[in-house]
């Protein structure tokens, strides 16, 4: 990291050193959050409510299947899912490229947040010797 300014923000560099990475992400979780915020009230108000609170069922259900390997919610979203009118699924598909984006704009957040992401990013670059060099130079900024 380069050199603190001021003795205050010096304080702030070395209480953030401290934090875990964990702690490190905190501040992109509260983005994250504050973004589905910002979603949830855009479709609340081009679709109102009730479609608002069916695409939040879809999402709790989808995140219980997926992180939490819930069976019962897994069986529950495909049924809600087969029950959806087409105006309702029309909806829902009109919000997808709004999730879409967030999701994709944060997966670059946490890339640039997470070595081991920009790690994987960085393997990506086929001139191995530009890769290594512009990543050396992000690991020695992150230490």
């Amino acid at each position: 990291m380069s050199k603190p300014a001021n003795s205050s923000q010096a304080e702030v560099t070395a209480s953030f050193e401290k934090l875990s990475d964990e702690g490190k992400q905190r501040p992109l979780i509260e983005d994250v959050r504050l973004l589905g915020q910002l979603l949830g009230d855009t479709v609340r108000e081009q679709e109102g409510e009730p479609i608002f609170e069916l695409i939040e069922s879809i999402r709790r259900l989808s995140v219980a299947f997926q992180r939490d390997a819930n069976a019962e919610a897994g069986r529950d979203l495909e049924s809600l899912l087969k029950r959806l009118s087409p105006n309702e699924t029309l909806s829902v598909i009109r919000a997808w490229p709004f999730f879409q984006t967030i999701l994709s704009n944060m997966d670059m957040v946490l890339a640039k947040a997470d070595l081991a992401v920009a790690r994987r990013y960085a393997d990506l670059v086929p001139d191995r010797g530009l890769a290594e060099r512009i990543f050396a130079a992000i690991e020695s900024d992150w230490d």
